[in-house]
């Protein structure tokens, strides 16, 4: 029996990486310049949610917020979905 996969490899492996450059932002204004993750906040019913390119087809939507005081602060991020944003 072949096991089949929600997800293709080359999506996981992008998923790693752009988790990856998530971690290492210190704030989510670094986002803005990596063109390539497409950052933004959403809007209309998807309020309040932000999301990440993985590729033309996928997205991260996550939700970020600040816990603490500068300079001590922590950012959380909570992946709510990684979708093929055009189904």
């Amino acid at each position: 029996m072949i096991k089949k996969h929600r997800f293709q490899p080359n999506i996981i492996k992008k998923y790693i990486q752009t988790i990856d450059k998530l971690r290492v932002a210190k704030s989510t204004e670094e986002l803005y310049p990596i063109k390539s993750l497409n950052y933004e906040r959403l809007i209309g019913d998807k309020k309040g949610l932000e999301s990440v390119r993985l590729d033309h087809k996928y997205r991260i939507e996550f939700i970020t917020k600040l816990e603490g005081e500068e300079p001590n602060s922590i950012t959380v991020c909570s992946i709510i979905e990684l979708s093929n944003h055009y189904k």
